[in-house]
């Protein structure tokens, strides 16, 4: 390629010396991450991309909705601040399919999508997925990013457990529509 060519040779440079893929790229970010304020990411349809350990390259779509909690528990829980997540894929649909959607939108979009229970831990919150599998979620910069781990074979022993995937959430800008 010479000189005249539109397009930078650096950018080549970029794209084929990448020494890292996604998934481990969101590791880092996961790594780097800190608890987030459960408050500050609530009623937001947070869209998302996910990457697969086996596909590390390849985005699937995935969105994030937090809530508060309604309790049946009477007054003593009129205080109480707990939340719920709805965590929804729609792997037969393009990367982007969450991206201009609402909280009602997305949800409507995925009718079978249930609640989950948010438990905050020392650094993450940790959402049960299907069982056995667990999801921690981390803020790092503007981003929720998550890792879905899950057991290695069909039985092991407690702690041994394998990142499968990791995912990345934004705020999409719904005015562009």
């Amino acid at each position: 390629m010479g000189n005249d060519s539109p397009l930078d040779s650096k950018f080549f440079e970029a794209e084929f010396s990448q020494d890292k893929s996604y998934f481990e790229t969101l590791g880092d970010l996961f790594s780097e991450g800190t608890l987030p304020n459960l408050s500050k990411i609530s009623n937001i349809a947070w869209a998302g991309r996910c990457f697969l350990k086996g596909n590390p390259n390849d985005p699937t779509n995935a969105g994030y909705v937090f809530r508060p909690k309604r309790s049946d528990a009477g007054p003593i829980a009129s205080n109480s601040k707990t939340y719920e997540a709805f965590s929804y894929w729609k792997l037969s649909k393009a990367p982007n399919f969450f991206d201009k959607m609402d909280i009602e939108e997305a949800l409507a979009s995925m009718p079978n999508v249930k609640a989950q229970n948010v438990r905050l831990k020392t650094n993450s919150i940790e959402i049960d997925v299907i069982a056995p599998a667990k999801s921690n979620l981390k803020v790092s910069g503007n981003y929720l990013v998550e890792e879905i781990s899950a057991p290695d074979g069909d039985v092991c022993p407690v702690g041994k457990t394998t990142v499968k995937v990791r995912c990345y959430y934004f705020i999409p800008d719904l005015t562009s529509h």
